[in-house]
């Protein structure tokens, strides 16, 4: 009577390969699934989402909208109501519409204007020193004159690397403030030591979209007010 002996080498090399081999069936019976024919609406499920033909339009203008108004607040608040909503269009009306800060776009939102008649202007800009440090952990800085400033406007802060001597840049939020010192919506992550000449500037896209997919921008005009910029 003969004895079946198995290394734990053995061992293991066929555990490998039974893994491999229902891997395997498993990558087979996957591609042998039928197509989608009649997709529906299925939570978690982006891939098969039909293509509805109708969804949410908020109208932005400066009178008869859904939204009214000329500022980037207006045109944000549609963006994130279009948003929670699951996506659809955002319908810029005829007017001239002054931003203070960038309009922040979101996955599956379109932005649709009315061409030469709907005009996304930036304010002017102006550059201040900052009057005090402000650390890599810190999620403030402080003005050395805070006029012309105010809670919601974007930001454009530069400064000289302590360290490496490059030029460090971010674009930043003010959230809120007392006095010359202000909170950002995001901490800084770098140093901006009074040694490096830190400034703080008016300076923001008209439009930002970061980590999103399935944005349209149409019909639009952009104005960077190029000569106060």
């Amino acid at each position: 009577m003969s004895r079946c002996v198995v290394t734990r080498r053995r061992f293991f090399s066929a555990a490998g390969g039974f893994l491999a081999a229902a891997g395997l069936k498993g990558t087979l019976r996957a591609d042998s699934r039928p197509p989608v024919l009649d997709p529906r609406a299925t939570s978690g499920d982006r891939v098969h989402e039909p293509n509805w033909k109708e969804r949410l339009t908020i109208t932005v203008g400066p009178d008869k909208a859904d939204l009214a108004g000329t500022s980037d607040k207006v045109v944000q608040a549609a963006v994130d109501y279009v948003a929670r909503l699951g996506g659809g269009t955002v319908k810029i009306l005829p007017g001239t519409y002054l931003f203070r800060n960038s309009v922040f776009l979101a996955s599956g939102v379109r932005i649709l204007g009315s061409g030469a008649d709907s005009i996304l202007q930036k304010n002017d800009s102006h550059t201040v020193k900052l009057s005090d440090d402000s650390d890599w952990y810190d999620q403030e800085i402080t003005l050395e004159d805070s006029k012309g400033f105010e809670v919601g406007d974007g930001l454009c802060l530069r400064t000289k690397n302590p360290s490496s001597g490059a030029k460090d840049v971010l674009k930043r939020t003010l959230v809120a403030r007392s006095g010359n010192r202000f909170k950002l919506d995001n901490a800084l992550r770098k140093n901006f030591w009074l040694s490096g000449n830190p400034t703080a500037s008016a300076l923001f896209p008209l439009l930002t979209s970061e980590n999103t997919s399935d944005v349209v921008i149409e019909n639009l005009t952009l104005d960077g007010n190029r000569k106060n910029n």
